[in-house]
């Protein structure tokens, strides 16, 4: 999700028209954003003081704009409307700068959204949504919950930002589900390309007994390419009659480009009560040293007022503060002084004309001649210290 800035932006119109009373005249520039400015590949990267580092693209956020004199195509303009209009426009015949005048009022102060405003959606349920601490034009840091929290209906544990289960990973490979357990059990004892826990030289690995989940990912119905990396060799396909029922045993060696391989069970994949899996083996969760955020113990996280991020800090509530969220500081519930409005971003159908009068001061230019010119924007269950069951 991209981030947003937490302080109020100006709106930068992909298309602009502004009307300049000047010399007797009304000068009609008809302008859009220079989308040519910045390559579709600019990346700005900002440095907190703690060492951690954002990016964003910047791409399309500037105030830029080029265009021409309405009805002559001999023309050109150039301007920003970053800090009052400023920038040059010709006729073809003259040249004229533009410059803001100055500012009657002394500059107010910056304003800042709320705290508690949002500025950064989670993306899932292993995310922490980000918001506004009030002080500040940056979005905080990009965290997500520390590794150990419940999810997907505690099916699931969360490990390095992600919800990991056997049937995600299969809906994310191959768009299906994931094989019953039994497959599992069956085949990943062997030790061969259709079941095992990994390749040792040449050859394959046999899983011990209690590790069978963790070892090669096996799912059902799966055919054609995988929705990641590329697939070497064929699917592998078994079916057994177990319980009155036929069971699909799929499975496929995937790897991606830098060799990264996607055909096991990931770490952090529950594979029992209170166990995970780490390097294709079912270990219990204790083992994973799992930390905890102040303010956490027997069935509280956070004094019940926050989330445990993988930094081992609590992000708390919007009305609670503190290193351990015990500290209630309500939203302030009257709107801060002055409007704000959230930036929206460019429109592409939105025209805008404006009238600039009195918004000029005028300058003569000669270019080859004689003339006149003129200047003028969840909670989640988590219990570390018991590990509790998945």
């Amino acid at each position: 999700m991209a981030d947003m800035n937490c302080s109020p932006r100006p709106v930068h119109l992909a298309q602009v028209s502004f009307v300049i009373p000047a010399f007797n005249s009304n000068f009609t520039l008809d302008l859009e954003l220079n989308h040519h400015l910045l390559s579709s590949q600019y990346v700005e990267r900002h440095f907190s003081r703690e060492g951690t580092t954002q990016h964003s693209t910047g791409a399309g956020d500037h105030c830029y704009y080029q265009g021409k004199l309405r009805g002559n195509p001999h023309s050109f303009a150039a301007l920003s409307t970053c800090q009052g209009l400023h920038g040059v426009f010709s006729d073809g015949n003259f040249t004229y700068i533009v410059e803001p005048r100055e500012m009657a009022r002394p500059r107010e102060p910056p304003q800042y959204e709320p705290r508690g405003v949002s500025c950064r959606e989670a993306v899932n349920e292993c995310d922490i949504a980000e918001t506004c601490t009030g002080d500040s034009s940056q979005c905080p840091p990009n965290l997500h919950k520390l590794d150990g929290y419940y999810c997907d209906h505690e099916q699931g544990r969360c490990y390095g930002g992600r919800c990991k289960t056997r049937d995600r990973q299969c809906q994310a490979l191959w768009g299906h589900a994931a094989a019953d357990r039994f497959c599992y059990e069956k085949l990943n004892v062997e030790g061969t390309e259709r079941g095992n826990c990994g390749r040792k030289g040449s050859g394959w690995v046999q899983c011990n007994k209690q590790d069978v989940l963790c070892g090669f990912l096996l799912c059902v119905n799966i055919s054609g390419a995988p929705r990641l990396g590329d697939l070497g060799g064929d699917i592998n396909s078994v079916t057994f009659y177990h319980q009155g029922k036929e069971l699909d045993c799929r499975g496929g060696h995937v790897q991606l480009a830098d060799g990264s391989d996607l055909s096991y069970v990931e770490d952090g994949t529950a594979c029992g009560p209170n166990m995970l899996c780490l390097d294709h083996r079912c270990l219990p969760a204790s083992a994973f040293n799992f930390s905890t955020c102040p303010g956490s113990g027997e069935r509280r996280i956070c004094s019940h007022h926050g989330v445990c991020s993988n930094e081992g800090k609590c992000i708390c509530q919007p009305d609670w503060t503190g290193k351990d969220c015990s500290i209630h500081n309500p939203l302030p519930t009257s709107p801060p002084t002055g409007e704000t409005e959230r930036y929206k971003g460019p429109s592409g159908t939105n025209i805008i004309i404006g009238s600039i009068a009195g918004a000029v001061l005028v300058a003569a230019i000669v270019l080859g001649g004689t003339g006149w010119g003129f200047k003028n924007i969840r909670r989640g269950r988590y219990d570390p210290t018991q590990q509790g069951a998945v």
